[in-house]
């Protein structure tokens, strides 16, 4: 089907469900929009210019990303820069986990992408019930 002109630059909006075995629950995650994914490595890359200049370390870059990602069924976010903080107070498996669900719908590159699905499969459960 081609498409017309219209459908090609009308954003969908996408969204997916997935488990959070850290948070024990599920969590929403959304596509973010090019332009939110440009001013995202902007905004990391800035960040981290600043810190270098006053000899300082960034210690949230994961959590922002997350911040970005995650929403409610509507899309709309559900955390905020204000929620940075305590985010960066969470567990670091809590974190990882996150940030690894948010990458899901959002590598930065195709390289990232084929790392996480071939990460993914191989951390597929096995169908083995010995313990």
């Amino acid at each position: 089907m081609l498409l017309s002109r219209d459908q090609i630059l009308t954003p969908k909006l996408v969204i997916e469900k997935f488990p959070s075995e850290q948070l024990e629950g599920e969590v929403f995650v959304r596509r973010l929009s090019s332009r939110e994914m440009l001013l995202h490595i902007h905004d990391v890359a800035t960040t981290c210019e600043v810190a270098e200049k006053k000899k300082q370390t960034v210690l949230d870059l994961r959590e922002r990303f997350i911040v970005k990602c995650l929403c409610d069924e509507q899309g709309e976010p559900i955390l905020t820069k204000a929620d940075l903080e305590a985010l960066t107070n969470q567990s670091p498996k809590v974190v990882d986990e996150l940030y690894q669900i948010c990458q899901k719908l959002n590598p930065f590159s195709e390289k990232d992408k084929v790392e996480t699905d071939a990460k993914n499969s191989e951390e597929a459960p096995s169908d083995s019930s010995s313990d």
